[in-house]
């Protein structure tokens, strides 16, 4: 499966995909935000240094009539005071 193809399909903005997995069972796609910095929710101060990463998985609509599934990978920003 090409991910590019994936990726015009999903239509959501600023996710980059990652990689695509496909078995018998079900297709998986690893993607995760384009933006390199976070902002703080209560400062608004902009951090590029990433605390740690997640990993968020949501069920799509189906691919080649398979279950589909979204591994979105989330990062957390340690806000770092200068």
């Amino acid at each position: 499966m090409r991910d590019d193809a994936i990726s015009a399909s999903l239509g959501l903005e600023g996710l980059t995909v990652l990689d695509t997995f496909e078995s018998d069972e079900r297709v998986d796609v690893l993607m995760q935000l384009r933006a390199g910095a976070g902002a703080c929710p209560n400062c608004a101060g902009v951090s590029t240094y990433v605390h740690e990463r997640t990993e968020v998985r949501v069920r799509d609509i189906a691919v080649h009539g398979k279950p589909t599934y979204l591994l979105w990978r989330k990062r957390r920003f340690r806000w770092v005071k200068s």
